[in-house]
């Protein structure tokens, strides 16, 4: 609207000159100031037809602290020079964007622009970047809009990592042998203890790296799991809505993972229970693929309250089995759900980032995934 004030203002100015003051020599000025608009028109028109724009980025799947790459791309199909082609790239929040990705280019005949950026997945979810405000300009500046375009806006599926999870071993039986035993028998896989020397075909899995470091060999646990307590995950979805929801629910999710990765990595039977939508899913941890699926899940599943959230879990399991109960609350939801599981389970374990004591056997769990006992 400031350009074509102005322009107004010239062309009355000159218009003033040429037939008030008599100034004829404006007369060519005036001309071109009246055809002006038209060809300021033309061009607009033809540069939004040759006018394009593009955004790739490397994957649609990334971890989150993982960084994604995109690249914009401007392209000019006509023959002509466009002046002043102006865009900004946004995000959703899943994925963090510098506030200042603003740009204004020139396009020469047939160029085309690329432009590389790096971005970081902060957040579990469903990440999206796109370009917006891509205005192009005419040739004198009177007229301006934004160019229809594809490929703009892409979204981009941020997985939870797989953290080690420091202090692990409290979650196991406490006859457990220790990683720092220091005896033959254990070498030598003796009854009452559940290492053994490493023989081809193993699985990798089983290897005790910090006690094969001590003795310049690989050591390796037996499989116990028949004689293991099952280990049972199960997750709060309730988080109250605060300002650090994002980091609480990354946390929960990450802490799932984790715990449920260094048990099947133990050779514990391990089973994650997650209510979406009011029912149940059960999942079995028996290889990676199974953590890699839950992965997969937690990038599209979503925080909510849902109303009896850990009513209807029903675990059908002869076997003893301990529940681990992974929580941002210390409500008396809980409590209700620790009274209707006590008598059906082994044990009962709460790992929250909440420092509230609920119970006696309870654990803290930081963001750089420590367990402590509360």
């Amino acid at each position: 609207m400031g350009r074509i004030c102005s322009y107004l203002g010239i062309l009355l100015l000159t218009f003033i000159f040429t037939y008030i003051f008599n100034v004829k020599e404006n007369n060519v000025l005036l001309i071109m100031l009246l055809i002006m608009p038209v060809l300021d028109c033309i061009s607009f028109i033809f540069f939004k037809m040759s006018t394009s724009a593009e955004l790739e980025i490397n994957n649609d799947t990334v971890e989150k602290c993982q960084r994604v790459f995109c690249t914009i791309k401007l392209i000019n199909k006509g023959i002509l020079l466009i002046p002043f082609i102006d865009y900004s790239l946004l995000s959703n929040g899943k994925i963090k964007v510098n506030a200042d990705i603003y740009e204004r280019r020139s396009l020469g005949i047939r160029e085309i622009y690329e432009k590389s950026e790096t971005l970081a997945a902060v957040h579990i979810g469903l990440g999206e970047i796109k370009l917006d405000d891509i205005v192009i300009r005419s040739l004198f500046g009177l007229f301006k809009g934004k160019v229809r375009c594809n490929e703009i806006s892409k979204k981009i599926a941020i997985v939870p990592r797989v953290p080690n999870i420091e202090g692990i071993d409290m979650l196991m039986e406490s006859n457990e042998a220790s990683d720092d035993e220091d005896s033959s028998s254990l070498i030598q896989g003796e009854p009452g203890y559940d290492y053994k020397d490493y023989m081809p075909g193993d699985p990798l899995s089983r290897v005790n790296w910090k006690l094969s470091s001590k003795r310049n060999k690989l050591v390796i646990r037996k499989s116990l799991a028949m004689g293991k307590c099952k280990k049972i995950i199960v997750l709060d979805n309730h988080i109250i809505s605060n300002k650090n929801f994002d980091d609480i629910s990354d946390l929960l999710s990450e802490a799932v993972l984790g715990i449920a990765n260094e048990l099947y990595l133990a050779d514990y039977e391990v089973d994650v229970f997650i209510k979406n939508g009011g029912r149940w899913k059960d999942t079995s941890v028996n290889n990676v693929s199974d953590i890699e699926e839950l992965q997969i899940y937690f990038s599209t599943y979503i925080f909510s309250y849902d109303i009896g959230r850990l009513e209807g879990l029903r675990i059908y399991d002869d076997n003893k089995y301990d529940v681990i109960l992974v929580t941002s609350n210390k409500d008396e939801e809980i409590s209700i759900f620790l009274r209707s599981i006590q008598d059906k389970c082994n044990s009962v374990k709460i790992i929250s980032n909440n420092r509230t004591k609920l119970m006696d056997e309870e654990f803290y769990i930081g963001t750089d995934y420590e367990l402590g006992r509360l």
